[in-house]
């Protein structure tokens, strides 16, 4: 309703031709509560996940090479591998 009254007030300044006229703009809006919570909720989630999955692949990365020489095989090759892809992901993440 606050649209419409503003777009009726600049309506009518402009048929009457003043071009000096105020129009009452709509009130800005405020940001709520809960918006300005995930603000700065949500990167912080997104900060302790990526630390947490940085710390978890660490250790399998490094408990995988060293267990390398005495099992390895194929699978583990695949899992260090992916283990890596993802420490790679989480620790861009943190730095970015």
């Amino acid at each position: 309703m606050e649209q419409e009254s503003f777009a009726g007030n600049f309506t009518e300044a402009i048929q009457n031709g003043d071009s000096n006229a105020t129009v009452g703009l709509p009130p800005i809006m405020r940001v709520p509560r809960q918006q300005s919570f995930l603000l700065w909720f949500s990167p912080l989630v997104g900060l302790s996940v990526s630390i947490a999955g940085s710390v978890a692949n660490s250790v399998v990365f490094v408990v995988l090479v060293l267990a390398r020489r005495q099992f390895g095989g194929s699978v583990n090759t695949l899992i260090i591998n992916q283990s890596l892809i993802d420490l790679v992901a989480c620790v861009s993440v943190v730095i970015i």
